[in-house]
């Protein structure tokens, strides 16, 4: 997870970062498009709880992603998705 940072308009007074890395074949960066929507669909600006007791709860919005990626190591393309969120108290 990224730094945190003070959140005037939240509780719980912080929000943080994070990156999804998405890696597809070098041949098909269409497949790599559709899941970065797949991954927008499901992270960004959905109500996430975990299994905490008591429970915390997330709230994710999609912030920025990356230019496609060649990783030589892998021999994949990939894409960086940023994230960030700030604790929520129900």
């Amino acid at each position: 997870m990224g730094e945190e940072s003070p959140s005037v308009s939240n509780m719980a007074g912080s929000h943080q970062h994070f990156e999804v890395y998405i890696y597809g074949s070098p041949s098909n960066f269409i497949d790599l498009d559709e899941l970065v929507i797949k991954v927008k669909q499901k992270l960004d600006k959905v109500l996430i709880e975990t299994d905490d007791s008591p429970p915390r709860y997330f709230y994710p919005e999609f912030d920025r992603q990356l230019s496609d990626y060649k990783d030589d190591d892998r021999n994949l393309i990939m894409k960086t998705l940023y994230f960030d969120f700030a604790m929520a108290r129900h």
